[in-house]
């Protein structure tokens, strides 16, 4: 079966919005689900690091998008409120899908690449980031929807939620699995690699520290672990910024860069963003979801 079959077939709500996009932009619907569905199957993919830690503040999130530099042109943060489904808050460079994420209900998603060894018919992880803010509540819910799915690609889906639950599902087309924070940890993180011996070998070996994946597994890693009883949200800032080793300050010169960054406190919804390298712009203040959850509190009540 083909892969825009088995989108309409396990996520039929994004088939008829491509098909309302394809209507008010007078395009060919049948070439921009070719396009869509094809995104980290035919083309190179970000090379990403993502994090999520439970603290004393709440639970936080925050995530590093790494892509070439003519890419962020094509970039947007978008509020989505879908009838019937979660609001939330997504960033990412194609004009449906998204990279990451967090809705209403304190979930956040995140995404990093993997290269992995031969793709299939399926779903693919810009479209399952997309379902997963607008579908689920709970890193559980977001779970048990990611088994239900065909999946194209290879990729690492970090999950948290308001309650203090973390997770990195480790997913490929032949399978899934799903790795939680180690003992004493209160955090997770995810580069561009699978950890779990059962993924790794679905992965191309010779790219285990492409674009420095191993080394900022590693920082961010210690980073977290040194802070762990002290993280805020301007650590996260921080470790994201490269204040505690390599994250993502790439050659000025280079076509490689930071297109966008977030932090999240998910216990809050406070969310604070960065258009660009982070050597040289600030994060700023996301209030569209707490203003979009504000509204609808005060709709209800009326």
């Amino acid at each position: 079966m083909s892969s825009a079959k088995l989108t309409r077939q396990f996520y039929p709500e994004i088939c008829e919005e491509i098909k309302g996009f394809a209507t008010g932009t007078k395009s060919d619907y049948e070439y921009l689900v070719c396009f869509l569905l094809s995104i980290g199957i035919t083309q190179s993919a970000p090379h990403c690091s993502c994090f999520a830690a439970v603290t004393d503040q709440g639970v936080l999130f925050g995530r590093n998008h790494d892509y070439f530099k003519q890419f962020k042109k094509f970039s947007e943060s978008s509020l989505i409120e879908p009838t019937g489904f979660n609001s939330f808050v997504g960033q990412g460079d194609t004009f449906i899908g998204r990279e990451d994420g967090v809705n209403d209900r304190g979930l956040a998603v995140g995404y990093t690449f993997v290269d992995g060894i031969a793709s299939q018919p399926g779903i693919n992880f810009q479209l399952v980031i997309r379902g997963l803010l607008e579908k689920c509540s709970s890193v559980q819910s977001a779970i048990a929807w990611l088994k239900s799915l065909p999946l194209s690609t290879y990729q690492n889906l970090i999950l948290a939620d308001r309650s203090g639950e973390l997770a990195v599902v480790e997913s490929a087309p032949e399978r899934l699995e799903v790795r939680y924070p180690e003992k004493n940890a209160p955090f997770i993180v995810a580069t561009n690699n699978f950890q779990l011996p059962t993924m790794r070998r679905l992965q191309k070996n010779e790219h285990r520290n492409w674009y420095e994946a191993e080394t900022r597994y590693e920082a961010i890693t210690q980073a977290l672990e040194k802070e762990k009883d002290s993280l805020s949200l301007e650590t996260c800032q921080n470790i994201l910024s490269e204040k505690y080793g390599f994250a993502c300050q790439y050659p000025r010169k280079g076509d490689f860069d930071t297109i966008w960054s977030v932090a999240v406190n998910l216990s809050t919804l406070s969310i604070l963003r960065a258009e660009g390298n982070l050597s040289r712009v600030r994060y700023k203040e996301d209030l569209r979801l707490a203003h979009a959850v504000a509204k609808r509190s005060h709709n209800q009540m009326n």
